[in-house]
């Protein structure tokens, strides 16, 4: 790897063939390349892991794949974060794609902030499957996703996600901004937030959305 990169993307990954493509061709067609991309596949079923591991192929520099047995999108994320040796880290799902000059515009803000800061702050585009709802709160909610995290900040106050449940990225999501000192916000940045494509926690109705309350 490039240990001269300062940005590592981790992309989870679990039967999603049919949107990966997208998320990872929104990696590649970036307007500035200097990152690295984690594919963490977390035991696929489908043909996932094939198209994740031709990326790596093809971009070899860029893009690695990593296995891992079945243990949901909190282990997957950790995964990821284990093999990151870059000052920030950015987690992208795979049913969502990065904004074009994401990565371009958060890393000249970075090379210009005097104190560097612990979060960078960005905003999710809304992608509604069904065009007849308006979730107008949704770039709101809260989502480790929506941020670029500084790994020192990560790592000092021992970050992880809890596994083995649903809404695992809620309580971290809170914990984080608790310790943080210095956060920015850069404009016009982030990814593309898929919803009401039926395969989402959030649209489950079961007892796992109890997980939230703890």
């Amino acid at each position: 790897m490039n240990n001269d990169l300062k940005l590592t993307i981790v992309v989870p990954i679990y039967n999603v063939e049919q949107y990966l493509e997208q998320c990872l061709d929104s990696l590649v067609n970036q307007s500035n390349h200097d990152f690295k991309v984690i594919m963490v596949d977390d035991g696929s079923k489908d043909k996932s892991g094939e198209i994740a591991q031709k990326y790596a192929e093809k971009f070899p520099e860029r893009f690695f794949y990593v296995y891992k047995e079945n243990a949901g999108l909190g282990a997957a994320r950790n995964t990821g974060m284990e093999y990151c040796d870059t000052e920030y880290i950015e987690f992208l799902d795979s049913d969502d794609w990065l904004l074009p000059r994401t990565v371009e515009l958060v890393l000249d803000r970075l090379e210009r902030e005097v104190e560097k800061p612990e979060i960078v702050f960005m905003t999710p585009v809304v992608y509604d499957t069904n065009p007849q709802q308006s979730p107008k709160m949704f770039g709101l909610e809260a989502s480790v996703n929506r941020c670029i995290w500084s790994m020192e900040f990560l790592k000092k106050y021992e970050f992880s996600f809890p596994t083995g449940v649903k809404w695992e990225d809620v309580a971290p999501h809170f914990y984080s901004f608790y310790w943080a000192r210095r956060c920015i916000m850069v404009e016009n940045v982030g990814f593309c937030y898929r919803i009401n494509s039926g395969n989402q926690i959030t649209t489950s109705s079961d007892a796992g959305r109890l997980d939230i309350i703890p």
